[in-house]
């Protein structure tokens, strides 16, 4: 049996507020990762990845790094 998303699924993506949310009791020292991986079904990876994120930048850390921008052609002439 495999885990993860079904084939043909999209990817889910967080936003920055969310994240925070999720990682808040372990910052506060609530809880540890390994609740938060069992509670949320994410990866411990992805929540220690945040939380080191955080660490590091605040909010900023959390938000994402790519934006899905347009494919249109700009003329800078």
């Amino acid at each position: 049996m495999t885990k993860g998303r079904p084939k043909g699924g999209t990817n889910k993506y967080w936003t920055a507020e969310e994240k925070y949310k999720i990682i808040k009791p372990i910052l506060d020292g609530e809880k540890s990762t390994m609740q938060v991986t069992r509670e949320t079904g994410l990866s411990n990876g992805m929540i220690n990845n945040w939380v080191k994120a955080y660490c590091q930048n605040e909010i900023k850390g959390l938000k994402a790094k790519k934006t899905r921008e347009s494919n249109e052609f700009i003329d800078e002439s």
